[in-house]
């Protein structure tokens, strides 16, 4: 497989700045979607900006993060859209989903309902929206594998999910220690530009938009 190299923003930039980078730029809007409390703000927080929220505070529909990547030398302007997974915001959450070039459904590894809910939820809605979606499937909180004194979701469950469901890719991460973090994003921006899978190369990441955080999401 070809190594994957993804640079962010001031280094993706180069001589011609913020302005050239985002003028040659291939624009990609990226939404998570999953149930409340499995980490999907924390995740995009962490990866956008090297930091997690220090509150919880319920996501309604915010501002998306903005960052300016590099994928195997190809310049992408990145739109990463947070989502409440509550019910009661289930005719407001499509509102994003349009021009959406890659989904992440995502689940918690220490919660196997979150998993089944992928199945039964989050994956027929977005088809049901996007009926060409593509989607990746994420495994967040993957630090606490290790220390749980129940089961966490298996990694082969999860990979049989991916298949049935015949999902585009799945990855586990940690927006805590942000192991596999970067390698699930690099691997979504490829599924949305139309590259394969491969290992996560040099990365570096400068956001050019911030979202507001007095509303951090579940």
């Amino acid at each position: 497989m070809k190594r994957r190299d993804l640079i962010f923003g001031a280094v993706a930039a180069g001589a011609g700045g913020v302005a050239g980078f985002a003028h040659a730029a291939q624009s990609v809007k990226c939404v998570i979607v999953g149930d409340p409390l499995v980490g999907k703000t924390w995740a995009l927080s962490s990866f956008a900006q090297r930091s997690t929220p220090a509150t919880y505070v319920p996501t309604v529909i915010s501002a998306p993060y903005t960052v300016q990547v590099t994928l195997v030398g190809q310049p992408l302007q990145v739109s990463l859209q947070d989502t409440s997974g509550d019910e009661g915001y289930s005719t407001l959450r499509p509102l994003v989903y349009p021009q959406t070039d890659i989904f992440i459904a995502a689940y918690a590894i220490d919660s196997m309902s979150s998993m089944d809910n992928v199945t039964v939820k989050w994956v027929p809605e977005i088809r049901f929206h996007n009926p060409d979606a593509r989607i990746v499937l994420a495994g967040l909180k993957s630090d606490l594998r290790a220390g749980m004194s129940s089961n966490p979701v298996p990694r082969e469950a999860a990979k049989d999910v991916s298949e049935r469901l015949a999902l585009q890719a799945y990855r586990e991460c940690s927006a805590t220690t942000r192991i596999g973090l970067d390698d699930l994003f690099a691997t979504a921006l490829g599924v949305a530009v139309g590259r394969a899978s491969t290992p996560l190369g040099s990365l570096q990441r400068t956001p050019i938009g911030r979202r507001p955080m007095r509303r951090p999401g579940n």
